[in-house]
């Protein structure tokens, strides 16, 4: 609303109150004229009736009096803040109308006196605004990171690792048996079979990443950039590996423990039904553990998806008992049938078809193979003037003993 129209409101407040004061002053006006016209009326009646008519006039009109005196008081302070602002040639902050608000309002220094601003800071400098102090008050930078959590798979925490200085590593199998017979004492002893052996292999691969800063936000900035993008690529490193592990295919990557072949033969791992087509049940859970060979349980663990921990915590027995054991010691995992969980985010969800669960002892299973840590080349030539840091890592892995784990597929 402009200053104008602002003007035009209050002037027409006005004038309505003075309408109703001439329609008033002619009501009396034309009592009089009848009383001329007609039998005179004795002091007393005249006065009765003036004041009946007074009193009815006055109920009815002083709720509109009211509004309008409200209205008026509420575009008085538009029309001074209106000319506060014209006579600043500039716009009003929410503050400055806060303060216009202080002196003008209807609870403002105009109306309450000193008492408006008992609760009132009227120092000449604060930090409302930088020209009048805001800028000695700067704002703190903390070096705190706030990071996204990213879910993985910590096969390092399960799997066998090996460190080596070459680019893969070999050694034997021995999935054959001899032969062995009764004989009596006197009984001639035959010759018996002796068994083949044969070589197993991992590869290490190359994991890369090549940043591209500047030399002048290495020198200036309030972190150490190099540090806090070394950091992210060893974490990225880390979620990839931890991938492979569980879904790679061995080209150029690890071989993941889900993509052998279904059997119980040399590199096929043994697939489970969970007894259902698209749930997870107790029957399945308890066909799993069986799968597995004794000897391979010590140190055995489940390893699936948060989510499908989740629909594992809600399985009962036959008895309403549920399966899941929650620990209360800190640092301790939870158990399922007084095996450990060990989450893997890389797993799949349960879903019909889907490998969601696996059992076993993963550190018999499974070897990780490191070339060495990561390496960091720094190169301020080829993109100058940019700085090429380049990461790079050597990793393999691979199961070695096929046996040692089980996958659970989410079938009947």
């Amino acid at each position: 609303m402009s200053l104008e129209d602002i003007k035009k409101s209050i002037d027409g407040i006005n004038d309505g109150v003075e309408t109703m004061r001439s329609k008033f002053e002619e009501e009396i006006k034309s009592l009089k004229e009848e009383h001329k016209s007609h039998k005179p009326l004795t002091d007393d009646d005249l006065k009765s009736k003036v004041d009946g008519l007074t009193k009815e006039f006055l109920a009815k009109c002083e709720d509109d009096i009211a509004q309008l005196e409200k209205k008026n008081e509420q575009l008085e302070i538009a029309y001074k803040r209106k000319q506060a602002e014209q006579a600043g040639d500039e716009v009003l902050t929410d503050e400055q109308k806060k303060q216009q608000d202080l002196m003008f309002g209807e609870k403002g220094y105009y109306r309450k006196g000193d008492v408006a601003f008992q609760q009132v800071d009227t120092k000449a400098m604060s930090t409302l605004s930088d020209p009048q102090g805001g800028f000695f008050v700067p704002v703190a930078t903390s070096d705190k990171i706030v990071r996204t959590i990213r879910e993985t798979s910590p096969m390092r925490n399960h799997a066998d690792q090996i460190t080596i200085t070459t680019g893969s590593i070999e050694g034997p199998t021995d999935l054959n048996e001899v032969t062995a017979q009764w004989v009596g004492e006197t009984e001639t002893r035959s010759e018996t079979t002796t068994p083949d052996v044969g070589m197993w292999r991992i590869d290490v691969h190359e994991l890369h990443a090549k940043p591209k800063i500047t030399q002048t936000i290495l020198d200036d900035a309030g972190i150490d950039i190099e540090a806090f993008l070394s950091d992210k690529v060893s974490r990225k490193f880390a979620r990839t590996e931890n991938s492979a592990f569980i879904n790679g295919n061995g080209v150029n990557k690890p071989r993941g423990i889900l993509t052998y072949p279904a059997g119980t033969s040399y590199k096929q791992i043994e697939q489970v039904n969970m007894g259902h087509a698209t749930l997870v049940t107790d029957d399945g859970v308890i066909n799993l553990e069986d799968a597995l060979k004794t000897d391979y349980r010590v140190g055995a663990s489940y390893f699936m998806k948060r989510q499908t921990k989740t629909k594992l915590r809600l399985l009962k027995d036959g008895f309403g008992r549920y399966l899941w054991q929650p620990n209360f010691q800190q640092g301790e995992p939870e158990t399922l049938n007084g095996y450990p969980i060990a989450l893997m985010d890389d797993m799949p969800a349960v879903g019909a078809g889907a490998l969601a669960l696996a059992f076993g002892n993963m550190r018999i299973a499974y070897l990780i193979v490191d070339r060495a840590g990561i390496r960091i080349l720094r190169d301020p030539y080829t993109a100058n003037p940019f700085i090429l840091l380049d990461h790079t890592k050597r990793v393999g892995g691979d199961i070695l003993d096929f046996e040692a784990l089980k996958i659970g597929k989410i079938s009947a």
